[in-house]
C-alpha cells in the first residue's frame, strides 16, 4: 500500500475545525479510504486533542459502517468495532445521560459478540462483562423499575425519558444472553431484567 504522509501535507484537513494539536481536523471522506490501522492513529491523535463532537459522530458512524461490512475479515470488523466505542466515549460535551453512550457501546458490543461469538478474555467480547456494565448503568433497584414501569403512563417526561433510556439498555441484552453460562446466577438475572422490556415505554 502506498504511504499515506498522516501528519503532513497530504493528509486532507477539514476546514476550520481545530484539530487534535491545534491545527484542523483530518476530513471523514479521506478518512473512509484508509486502512483500520491508520485510522486508529488518527483516533489516537484525535482523542487527546479538541476534535468537535460532530467529528467523533461522523467517525462513529464510518467505523460501525466498516465493522457490519460482510466483505471484510472478522478480526479487522472487530477492530473497527472497538473504533466505534472510542469515538462514542470521546466527545468532548459528552451526553447529559451515561446511559445514552453507554447503550450506544452496548449495542456494538453485542453485534460483535453476536456476530463473531465471545471471548472471556477479551472484556469487550465478553457477555458477562458487557451484561454487568448495563446492570450497573441502569443505576436503579430491579423493583424500583418495575414499579416505575407499571405506572409509566402516570409519570412525567424526564421520568418517561429515563425508563426509556433503561429499555435502550436492556434491549441490547436480548440476543447475547444465550451466550451466558445457563447456571449462572448472571444469566438469571440477566432474564429477570429482560422480562421488563415489555412494559417500558
Amino acid at each position: 500500500m502506498e504511504e499515506k504522509h498522516l501528519n503532513g501535507p497530504e493528509f486532507p484537513l477539514c476546514n476550520g475545525q481545530e484539530g487534535p494539536s491545534g491545527g484542523n481536523q483530518p476530513d471523514l471522506k479521506f478518512a473512509a479510504k484508509l486502512s483500520v490501522s491508520e485510522v486508529r492513529e488518527i483516533v489516537d491523535r484525535a482523542a487527546v486533542g479538541s476534535a468537535a463532537d460532530s467529528w467523533w459522530e461522523g467517525m462513529r458512524t464510518l467505523c460501525v459502517g466498516r465493522m457490519q461490512d460482510v466483505r471484510r475479515n472478522a478480526s479487522e470488523r472487530i477492530e473497527w468495532g472497538r473504533l466505534a466505542v472510542k469515538a462514542i466515549h470521546s466527545k468532548r460535551e459528552g451526553d447529559p445521560d451515561p446511559k445514552i453512550p453507554l447503550a450506544a457501546e452496548a449495542r456494538i458490543r453485542a453485534y460483535v459478540i453476536r456476530e463473531f461469538g465471545k471471548d472471556q478474555e477479551d472484556d469487550f467480547r465478553n457477555p458477562v462483562a458487557l451484561c454487568g456494565q448495563v446492570i450497573a448503568g441502569v443505576d436503579s433497584e430491579l423493583d424500583s423499575v418495575a414499579f416505575s414501569a407499571s405506572r409509566w403512563r402516570e409519570a412525567g417526561r424526564a421520568e418517561m425519558l429515563r425508563l426509556r433510556r433503561i429499555k435502550n439498555l436492556l434491549q441490547s441484552l436480548v440476543e447475547i444472553k444465550e451466550f451466558l453460562d445457563p447456571g449462572d446466577p448472571l444469566c438469571r438475572k440477566v432474564a429477570t431484567w429482560l422480562e421488563l422490556i415489555p412494559s417500558l415505554p
